[in-house]
């Protein structure tokens, strides 16, 4: 019984490996650029795989950081329309949607903080935005990314805040 264990733990490892090694989302072509039916296609395979593996978690935990670092559509809105569409139509699960918002927050680095926290703000406003304009047509993007997307950015900037005032007043 051992060595089956050590052999799924085998497997998990080389799966976590390959999946961090591939550069673009599957589905792109060679500019970058995605097609949808193609990467809904994967999607549905690698999550259908990992499933009988027991290794969906982690798959949708991949998945969901490369569609984090998908392109916006052409007026700058991000996740890109077919983007949207493809995770509604797959209903993905909460611990997909939580690795798209947690390494879109990762991407955003390190920056400048203020009083206002106006970085994080203005991020949290775009991301609030989105939120509001695709509601309707993609209510799981809105509610599950785009949304705690811009709440949490909105936190993060109370917080700056009043941490660099917190700062100053100390230092005086």
């Amino acid at each position: 019984n051992s060595g089956l264990d050590d052999k799924a733990e085998q497997q998990r490892r080389r799966g976590r490996s390959l999946f961090r090694s591939l550069m673009n989302l599957p589905g792109s072509d060679e500019m970058g650029a995605l097609r949808q039916k193609v990467l809904l296609k994967w999607i549905r395979t690698a999550r259908t795989e990992a499933q009988q593996l027991k290794v969906a978690e982690a798959t949708d935990v991949c998945i969901g950081q490369w569609i984090a670092r998908s392109s916006a559509d052409d007026d700058g809105m991000w996740p890109a329309a077919f983007v949207c569409e493809a995770l509604e139509d797959l209903q993905p699960s909460e611990t997909l949607a939580k690795a798209v918002v947690s390494e879109r927050r990762r991407m955003l680095g390190a920056h400048w903080l203020d009083e206002n926290g106006t970085a994080s703000r203005q991020e949290g406003e775009r991301y609030c935005e989105w939120a509001e304009r695709l509601g309707e047509s993609y209510p799981f993007v809105a509610a599950k990314i785009l949304k705690p997307l811009a709440e949490q950015l909105t936190r993060q900037a109370d917080a700056e805040g009043a941490r660099v005032i917190s700062q100053r007043r100390v230092y005086r």
